[in-house]
């Protein structure tokens, strides 16, 4: 009897010590942002969530094309500010010719949503918006990028789709 109630009590101390460990196997994954979630799924927007976390949605632009965006689960902060970042890619090329680099940047500036950025080989139109922004909100600036990113491949890879 007494030998049972040591192995009795040794399962209880391997369930107490193991089981945490095992429900912590998953705390290392990156979760994905409700509030994303959440407009994505009332707009009816199809997406998909990345090994990182984020939101990757495709959406059809004209004629038969379409375009891939992120929206980041994860946020930056500035001062009081909690910041999203949805991005799309319009170029792939390393390195930038300097035409590439020089169209990009051109046309930043007459943009009144977002700008371009170089993320290793890739050139991505990115929108930076209060994280806690609303559904119009963060559909205003998925469409920014979108269109942005859409028409820029098409002007700059002679109409391929690639994204």
């Amino acid at each position: 009897m007494r030998g049972a109630f040591i192995a009795l009590i040794g399962a209880y101390a391997f369930a107490g010590f193991a089981l945490p460990a095992f429900a912590q196997l998953g705390d290392n994954q990156p979760k994905s942002d409700e509030r994303v979630r959440k407009i994505l799924e009332e707009r009816e927007i199809k997406y998909e969530v990345d090994k990182d976390g984020d939101f990757k949605v495709v959406f059809e632009t004209t004629g038969d094309r379409s375009q891939l965006a992120f929206i980041k689960s994860t946020t930056n902060e500035y001062g009081n500010f909690e910041i999203r970042e949805i991005w799309s890619p319009a170029y792939a090329g390393e390195p930038f010719s300097p035409e590439v680099a020089f169209k990009l940047l051109e046309d930043s500036q007459s943009k009144k949503l977002g700008h371009w950025e170089k993320h290793g080989k890739y050139g991505v139109f990115v929108v930076r918006i209060a994280a806690s922004a609303d559904s119009d909100s963060l559909w205003n600036a998925m469409k920014a990028a979108l269109q942005s990113a859409d028409a820029m491949e098409k002007e700059i890879t002679d109409d391929k789709d690639e994204f």
